[in-house]
């Protein structure tokens, strides 16, 4: 039992680490209530700046605005307006924000360096709530609508950084303390049944385990304090220790009232058992079988899906780790982070327009790449349309195995791979409807009045799809696509799509600066918050996909533990259950598989019953069918290509390993005693 109260303390510690780091990456602290500004009124953005570095001299508090680098969005800005010295947050001005975690980017500049991008924005107030609901009235006052947002409770921090693997952490670490609280309780009902031949209440055999346990986990929360304290003073110098220790004696309260619950419930039925049994150490109740047969299929299952997480976990590092690579190589390459005012009914349009317009000169002018997935009507083939521009940055081999380059002009290029030839006819077709309804007018009845050139390509070839870096379980190549190079000055891509590809990051920019620039002079430059590297993006989601697998690897070690945990107490209950009929058959002789071939045959059928349920579901899957009635199947489940059964497979064995392991030193234990008691 000492095990689960030691293990609540460390897993606390760990979870309120991840969870503490993840939070200080998404969210800033220090602040009491955050306002959202938006749609502004009759005031002009003087107006705004004016009161707010107005409203914190005259209140004497700090009010920040958040922002970001134009060119990096990883980087937060809080512009902060001075009005108290002394608070703490007054000194970040020159000693910088307080990471909690070493990835955080957040820059502490002065007020009167926030480049005004119009009157939408969120402020924090670093002072009492009162001072927030005030300057919300004075913004209101001047025409703008303010919303109010609380700060993150701890609650909210754990379910905003809750990635999966999280998730099935707390839920593992929550198993493992119930099982062996229970299992622990179980075991002891010898000594519970003496203190109940003693007269002893239930609720003085509960009050001495806890006296009992008491001092041991009070030793155990000031070990792992200490140690955890000394390692965050390394780490990060106790930067927000606070929050950390809050988020830390939440999640201990939680699994210690797990603890407890099973602690109670357990002892309540060992209780209704018989005191001669008990006295006997012999667990005869058929609920301490049924129990822990339930928890072992409950674990087997566990096992099965955190395993299979784990892999998708690792195949995903893998596919970042390349993206990561790739995205490197490359160098400059930046996307375009566009407001969501361009979604206003108002102006939207003409700022979409806009957009769109400036994106196809800049193509025109080669000084953007485009890699946008499409789908050719009247084919089932995979096409990617580019511009001329992205096979100076790719390279596209025709079927000579001599790089495609690049011609001037108008003419639509489809570079086909070789195997495709055949088709090469429906394939030009389908490019011409494509083209004919970009701009949604009607297909005409003759494809082939589209200027469209075919050139076929080198088998085996695979390209780049930009926007694949920000979607899960997506792949960056795109093997043997039918590449469509259209050149901006065909007017084949409207505005309109343009803009939708740089909304879907399919449109690459290598000259920030310079395309911020011509953006603020087409007019559209406030729809526009910057531009962001693809590097960035890649190196972030390739370090969230490491801690991924790096907390569902824990995850697996600490559910195979739940299912060891299960098994001796599957096996340490069953010797007790048959101690008698287990001793006649060791001296007459028997072997191990004649004397427990019924609880071997119960893992057997149970782990086939695994196997095959998971069988049959991928099978479903893979024919695309399901129950009458049913939404159609997600392709997307078989991240594992249909190898479930075969995880499932691996886990039935190592099930009946375990328990097979788990007999045999029972087994040994059992006859050494019996025998020393005859002799």
């Amino acid at each position: 039992m000492k095990f689960a109260y030691a293990l609540i303390v460390i897993a606390a510690a760990m979870l309120a680490f991840v969870v503490s780091r993840n939070l200080d990456e998404s969210v800033t602290h220090g602040h009491s209530l955050t306002l959202a500004v938006q749609r502004p009124g009759g005031a002009g953005a003087d107006s705004k700046a004016d009161i707010v570095e107005a409203f914190a001299q005259s209140r004497h508090v700090n009010i920040g605005r958040l922002s970001y680098d134009p060119l990096n969005n990883s980087i937060r800005r809080i512009y902060l307006a001075v009005g108290d010295p002394q608070a703490a947050s007054a000194q970040w001005l020159a000693t910088g924000y307080p990471n909690f975690s070493r990835d955080t980017k957040v820059q502490i500049r002065p007020y009167e360096d926030v480049a005004e991008s119009g009157p939408d924005g969120t402020y924090f107030v670093y002072g009492p709530k009162s001072m927030t609901f005030e300057l919300s009235n004075e913004f209101q006052a001047l025409g703008y609508v303010v919303f109010v947002e609380p700060k993150f409770s701890v609650l909210n921090a754990i379910q905003a950084s809750g990635t999966k693997a999280l998730v099935w952490c707390f839920l593992v670490v929550g198993l493992v303390v119930a099982v062996s609280v229970a299992s622990a309780v179980a075991l002891n009902a010898k000594s519970y049944g003496v203190q109940r031949l003693h007269g002893q209440p239930f609720a003085a055999i509960l009050w001495r385990d806890f006296r009992q346990l008491g001092p041991f986990f009070a030793g155990a929360v000031i070990a792992t304090g200490s140690i955890t304290a000394g390692s965050l003073y390394l780490y990060n110098g106790l930067q927000q220790f606070t929050t950390f220790a809050r988020i830390a004696m939440s999640i201990t309260a939680v699994f210690v009232l797990v603890a407890l619950l099973a602690h109670l419930t357990t002892l309540t039925m060992v209780h209704r058992s018989p005191i001669v049994d008990a006295v006997k150490g012999e667990v005869t109740a058929t609920w301490a079988i049924i129990g822990s047969y339930v928890l072992r299929v409950w674990s087997a299952l566990l096992i099965f899906s955190i395993g299979t997480s784990a892999i998708a976990s690792a195949m995903e590092l893998q596919r970042q780790a390349d993206t990561h690579r790739f995205w490197t190589a490359m160098g400059e390459a930046y996307y375009m982070r566009i407001s969501g005012a361009v979604l206003n009914p108002v102006d939207g349009k003409i700022a979409q327009s806009r957009i769109g317009h400036w994106i196809r000169e800049a193509d025109i002018r080669n000084e953007i790449s485009v890699a946008s997935r499409q789908i050719l009507p009247g084919t089932t083939r995979d096409a990617l349309v580019v511009n001329p521009n992205y096979l100076t940055m790719h390279a596209v081999y025709d079927a000579d195995a001599a790089r495609v380059q690049v011609n001037d002009g108008k003419t639509i290029r489809v570079l086909l791979p070789s195997r495709y030839a055949r088709e090469s006819e429906e394939i030009t077709a389908g490019v011409a409807r494509w083209v004919e309804s970009q701009d949604g007018r009607e297909l005409k009845s003759d494809p082939a009045a589209i200027d469209v050139a075919l050139t076929l390509a080198r088998d085996s070839q695979s390209q780049f799809h930009y926007a694949a870096t920000t979607a899960p379980h997506a792949s960056l190549i795109v093997e043997e696509p039918i590449v469509v190079v259209v050149p901006g000055a065909s007017n084949v891509i409207t505005d309109t799509e343009y803009f939708t590809m740089a909304t879907n990051q399919e449109v690459l920019i290598e000259n920030p600066t310079q395309a911020v620039k011509g953006l603020v002079a087409a007019g559209v430059g406030h729809y526009i918050l910057g531009m962001s590297p693809y590097v960035e993006d890649a190196a972030a989601n390739y370090r969230n996909a490491k801690r991924d697998l790096a907390v569902q690897s824990i995850n697996v070690l600490v559910g195979l533990s739940v299912l060891l945990a299960t098994a001796i107490s599957v096996s340490i209950v069953y010797f007790r259950r048959n101690s008698q009929t287990i001793f006649v058959k060791y001296i007459s002789g028997w072997g191990f598989l004649a004397t427990h071939w019924r609880l071997l045959s119960i893992e057997v059928i149970l782990g086939l019953a695994l196997t095959l349920w998971i069988w049959q579901n991928t099978a479903v899957i893979l024919r695309g069918q399901g129950p009458p009635g049913a939404p159609p199947t997600d392709l997307g489940d078989l991240f594992l290509d249909g190898w479930q059964p075969a995880v499932a497979g691996g886990v039935a064995l190592l099930s009946l390993l375990m328990i097979v392991v788990t007999l045999l030193i029972a087994n040994a234990k059992f006859a050494r005693a019996r025998m020393a008691e005859l002799s």
